[in-house]
């Protein structure tokens, strides 16, 4: 009994009948639907065989066509005389990124989009389009990002606690203007962007070691006007902050008269994690300010974001912005409100949700069936990343290097962390987010040639 995967074996078919010249250079082989249907096999098995005939050169994938043989005389005997220029050449190609923070094309519903703009460009508001917007953004989305919190999230706010911006790094660039305060708390390992932002503004920046249960609160100083956490699940180590530590965090902000901004940024995405609530849910002395995003669910090209102000900050924030106005566009604005407000929202939340689901799983069973115990892994239990600790003594860099030279892009740990010779040496960022599900198995397969 063969026990390789099926779409091993398969790919292994098509290797011996294409070196025995059963299929000729230029080819096309069936399409995907049709061979999963002569196997009786899934279609993601045969798109995970044909990813890695393409992986190897065997095939290649003609957009509208289909997959078509190559020609192996040049990848057998050619690369045999000029065996550096052709890995060299071969290896240039990224053929599995498994990147953390961008979506796949393929998911963005571009059929919808168009649909929706029509009916925004010929809606009874279209005049809108020629005026001045609402300056926090338009009432109507404002009223859809409320309900969409209230029923995900618990959260008990007002629209005009919400302020619509193209993007987190723009989000605090007027946040940091409420504090009086010029030090802020960040969690150390955290987003090296955010870092960036509070730096570029003057700020101090306070590194504050994340512990297996969020932010270590001991190590948070009272001249800190802010702190910046992901307690839902920490970027990028996975923590999850328990509510007891919440509760202290909120105690000291209050006594300490600061503010924490809570970046929510992957919310949708809790798999093996019973609904986490927001700090600001449980905020009974008022001092959270709630960052929220459409990039991980929808597209982080789309630029749009918000924030939900305290209310005890609301006067100031009309005090210095009055004269501020809304940075993302009115028929944006009105495209994702229909989107909300029509229910694709929900739904497509729950489609990626599901998508990611079953990728984080995919790469989960190819880590151990191909690595073993040469890896550890954690932070998976939710979010669109998973953290691979390698053993040996080969560092980031290096692993980086290695993954590229087989056509796989993966990340690394390193920028996350201010302090760099605290940060651990051989750890590396998979993401899920982008990459096909087919894609996953011959991935992580060429990966552990990579590194192994």
């Amino acid at each position: 009994m063969n026990k390789k995967p099926i779409y091993e074996q398969i790919y292994e078919d098509f290797v011996r009948e294409i070196k025995r010249g059963r299929y000729r250079t230029n080819e096309r082989l069936p399409s995907v639907r049709q061979l999963a249907k002569d196997l009786g096999v899934s279609k993601t098995t045969v798109e995970s065989a044909y990813a890695l005939l393409i992986s190897e050169g065997y095939i290649e994938n003609i957009p509208s066509y289909g997959h078509i043989v190559l020609n192996i005389d040049t990848l057998i005997s050619g690369c045999g005389e000029k065996s550096s220029r052709c890995s060299k050449a071969q290896n240039s190609r990224i053929l599995y990124d498994f990147s953390y923070s961008d979506l796949s094309s393929e998911s963005f519903p571009l059929s919808l989009w168009r649909r929706l703009t029509n009916k925004a460009l010929l809606s009874e508001d279209i005049d809108k389009a020629s005026h001045y917007g609402d300056k926090q953004g338009e009432p109507e989305l404002r009223k859809e990002i409320a309900a969409y919190l209230r029923l995900s999230r618990g959260m008990l706010c007002d629209p005009d606690q919400i302020v619509i911006t193209c993007g987190i790094q723009y989000s605090l660039d007027i946040i940091v203007k409420l504090s009086d305060k010029r030090v802020v708390a960040m969690e150390e390992p955290g987003y090296y962007n955010i870092r960036d932002t509070f730096i570029n503004n003057g700020y101090e920046i306070l590194p504050v070691p994340v512990e297996k249960d969020g932010i270590d609160l001991d190590s948070l100083r009272d001249d800190a006007g802010l702190v910046f956490t992901t307690p839902s699940h920490q970027m990028p180590t996975g923590a999850v902050m328990p509510y007891s530590r919440r509760k202290q965090l909120l105690e000291w902000a209050e006594n300490a008269d600061s503010y924490i901004i809570e970046d929510d940024y992957d919310h949708e995405f809790l798999y093996d994690l019973k609904t986490v609530q927001p700090l600001q849910s449980i905020d009974t002395y008022d001092r959270v300010i709630y960052l929220g995003t459409f990039s991980k669910v929808f597209s982080p090209a789309l630029r749009l974001s918000y924030f939900v102000l305290p209310k005890k900050l609301l006067q100031k924030y009309h005090r210095l912005f009055h004269y501020y106005y809304c940075m993302v566009s009115w028929l944006q604005q009105r495209i994702i409100t229909l989107y909300m407000a029509e229910g694709y929202w929900e739904r497509r939340v729950n489609k990626i949700y599901s998508d990611n689901r079953r990728k984080r799983n995919a790469i989960l069973d190819a880590v151990k069936q191909y690595m073993g115990e040469k890896v550890s892994v954690s932070g998976s239990e939710g979010g669109t990343h998973v953290v691979v600790t390698v053993s040996g003594t080969r560092e980031q860099d290096e692993l980086i290097s290695l993954a590229l030279q087989k056509g796989v892009k993966v990340y690394s740990t390193m920028p996350f962390w201010l302090n760099k010779d605290k940060a651990p040496l051989n750890s590396i960022l998979l993401g899920f987010n982008a990459v096909r599900e087919a894609d996953v198995f011959p991935g992580i397969k060429l990966l552990n040639e990579a590194w192994f």
